[in-house]
């Protein structure tokens, strides 16, 4: 893949680049191996998953700069990334009609420049209010588009030209205005505004599996690799067959509802409120291809969950196996405890942190990983997504 950000130095998103693809898989298999030690004996490793290495990315984080008359999207200080390989084929094709918008709506970019000699950093922080377009494209090519804004007060004024986006758009299902009023470098904040009838983008996995993507959900950036991980899970665990599963970090449910089976009964854990409601907009919809799942969502912390289940005590309700996609900090030490005395059978381990995934499964002695693979979520990178089966010894 060539990229002229990456020739130029505009760019260090894609550090692995300048190497052959086969070379990049081979040198992120063996890191991860070697991450894992002795934690994972050689004949546990199946093949690392190769990803496409151009047009996969279902979301692109845009930083707005230049001014409303004259916008770009990309990194700050004015360097445009709407050329990047990396994403989708829909969301390049969507950036003229964002800028035009942004034109149109007269949005002017948060201003991180201060004038030299002139207005001081922090002053400069406090002028403009776009500070980032979020676009995220779905399998079936359809869009959805965050403004991240640092507040309300133009608000008015993209609900009145929204409609001239939607007419140079019409693959766009679901709009959202989100306010983020501090200075930080988290792109988020905490208030959703969702100006579009629609308020989650459907992700159809397969023929039997739709997601529901929503302005706050967490979902992989690379679908191909994704619906990989899901089925992969799936083979893994129907190998041992449990009768009931919990899905803890579960988001939007994309591991609990790719396992879910007639006769085996799954309960998905997850502290977002925002997740939950779209795990469960899922679910209704799956369980209209395949009946009788006994399938349910919780909003509630993992950790939490699972200590409300005594492990000293038999029939707590505690499962055949726990499936665990923790964020980068991993599990913590709380619930790795818990899960190394709590006598469970079986535990999936799917993490995007080989680090924090050998830390908390060398926290795990009663347990030895039986499977691991690497899966290339993010080609192009040092990063890893890695899936380990383990059972308990």
């Amino acid at each position: 893949m060539e990229c002229r950000h990456f020739a130029d130095q505009t760019c260090g998103s894609c550090p692995l680049l300048g190497f052959p693809y086969g070379a990049q898989l081979a040198r992120k298999d063996a890191a991860v191996r070697a991450a894992l030690g002795d934690l994972a004996s050689a004949e546990v490793w199946f093949p690392p998953v190769a990803s496409p290495q151009s047009d996969f990315r279902n979301k692109a984080k845009m930083v707005v700069s230049g001014t409303a008359a004259n916008p770009v999207l990309g990194l700050p200080f004015g360097v445009s990334l709407t050329d990047c390989p990396l994403y989708l084929p829909p969301i390049r094709a969507a950036f003229p009609a964002i800028l035009d918008f942004i034109r149109l709506a007269d949005l002017q970019p948060y201003d991180l420049t201060p004038a030299l000699t002139k207005t001081s950093q922090k002053t400069a922080a406090h002028r403009g209010e776009l500070k980032n377009v979020i676009v995220t494209c779905s399998p079936s090519n359809d869009l959805m588009i965050q403004f991240v804004l640092r507040s309300r007060a133009t608000e008015a004024r993209i609900r009145s030209k929204l409609p001239n986006l939607q007419e140079q758009l019409p693959n766009l299902r679901v709009v959202s205005l989100n306010i983020h009023p501090e200075h930080k470098a988290v792109v988020q904040g905490g208030v959703e505004i969702v100006l579009s009838d629609e308020t989650a983008l459907p992700f159809h996995i397969s023929d039997e599996l739709t997601l529901y993507v929503g302005p706050q959900s967490f979902f992989q950036t690379n679908t191909y690799i994704a619906s990989r991980l899901y089925a992969q899970a799936t083979s893994w665990l129907s190998e041992v067959r449990p009768s009931t599963i919990w899905d803890l970090y579960c988001g939007i449910g994309g591991f609990a509802m790719a396992v879910a089976r007639p006769g085996r009964q799954i309960t998905g854990v997850e502290i977002s409120g925002d997740a939950i409601s779209n795990a469960n907009k899922a679910r209704d919809a799956l369980v209209k291809n395949i009946p009788n799942l006994d399938l349910t969502f919780r909003s509630e912390d993992a950790t939490l969950f699972a200590n409300t289940h005594s492990i000293s005590s038999p029939n707590t309700g505690l499962p055949d196996a726990v499936i665990v996609n923790p964020p980068r900090r991993g599990l913590g030490t709380d619930l790795v405890q818990w899960l190394n005395k709590s006598g469970i059978p079986t535990i999936l381990y799917s993490s995007c942190n080989p680090t924090t995934l050998a830390k908390d499964i060398s926290e795990l002695p009663n347990y030895q990983i039986v499977k691991a693979q690497l899966f290339d979520m993010f080609p192009n990178t040092t990063h890893s997504e890695v899936l380990t089966l383990l059972t308990r010894r």
